[in-house]
């Protein structure tokens, strides 16, 4: 009488030994053969959902990869607010979806981003200070926190791309850096995944694969920062961070179709946040909307539609 549901229990227990070693320990690498582009209209950025259920749980992962041999495929990152202070007003709090939308009316037409580095005040709308080194378009945002060391991501002026550690006694040579931004701490180091073990939360992180080819946005919607660095190095990173964690964290994209930034979070962004980095082109390619609403790349071709010819 007591065998069927003592069966059942070990069953549960091993479906969910499996999860925690998926969630924890990712193993093997994704194809990215199978993953298609985050939009017809951006050459070089491939996306990817993943959504696994088990009983008592669902796990979300999206991972977007850009190929930075792309031509024209540049990082921006959040500058300076109007009345900067080093060390005590530096950003301006936004949400990822607004970090994008604004963008669109400036030079650095951003078109995915993630949010990056922890700052105070937490929370509300307003002023920010980073807690650590943010550099945009060659100029820098913020020192970092004194005596504290932050993994930082950096893009020189000559294109090159890191995954460094900075502090404030402890930076790149300004003159050298366009683009840089830090999160809280390293989740894989050298193809090694890295961090604590213990407490699942929604995470962020940046991923850079070992020829400095591909950069990778990830979200999580519940893992540990080790478990962070598994799936960044399933996806194809050999070093990456873990930008943010818990209820701040935010990936979102511009799409093209309806001309609007979304999330690609489970939900819309809900808390201002310091920065952000996102991904650009110097010279977008040219785009038409067709009548169904499909995206194309503008040029000579005529589309046959249910609407007509494009």
């Amino acid at each position: 009488m007591h065998g069927a549901p003592l069966l059942n229990l070990v069953a549960a227990i091993a479906v969910w030994s499996a999860w925690v070693t998926a969630s924890l320990a990712q193993s093997g690498s994704f194809n990215w053969t199978n993953a298609a582009p985050l939009s017809a209209a951006y050459p070089g950025i491939l996306y990817i959902d993943i959504v696994t259920n088990v009983p008592y749980t669902s796990t979300h992962i999206r991972c977007l990869r850009m190929d930075m041999t792309t031509p024209g495929l540049r990082f921006y990152t959040t500058g300076r607010c109007s009345n900067w202070v080093d060390g005590v007003t530096e950003t301006e709090g936004q949400f990822a979806e607004t970090f994008i939308s604004g963008s669109q009316t400036g030079s650095f037409k951003v078109r995915a981003a993630i949010n990056a580095d922890a700052f105070e005040p937490p929370g509300g709308a307003g002023l920010k200070d980073l807690r650590a080194y943010n550099v945009s378009e060659g100029v820098k945002v913020s020192s970092g926190l004194v005596g504290q060391n932050a993994a930082t991501f950096v893009v020189s002026k000559a294109l090159g791309l890191s995954i460094i550690t900075t502090s404030s006694t402890s930076e790149p040579d300004i003159n050298q850096v366009q683009v840089a931004v830090s999160g809280f701490s390293k989740a894989l180091i050298n193809g090694t995944p890295a961090g604590g073990n213990v407490t699942d939360y929604a995470r962020t992180g940046l991923g850079l694969s070992q020829d400095n080819r591909y950069v990778y946005f990830m979200y999580h919607n519940g893992t540990t920062q080790y478990g962070l660095g598994s799936w960044m190095k399933f996806f194809g990173a050999y070093n990456g961070i873990m930008m943010d964690t818990g209820g701040s964290v935010q990936m979102a994209w511009w799409d093209p179709s309806t001309r609007s930034a979304k999330s690609l979070t489970e939900a819309p962004s809900g808390r201002y946040v310091g920065n952000h980095i996102g991904v650009y082109y110097t010279h977008q390619p040219a785009m038409r909307v067709l009548g169904n609403g499909i995206v194309i790349p503008d040029g000579t071709l005529s589309w046959s539609t249910a609407n007509g010819t494009e």
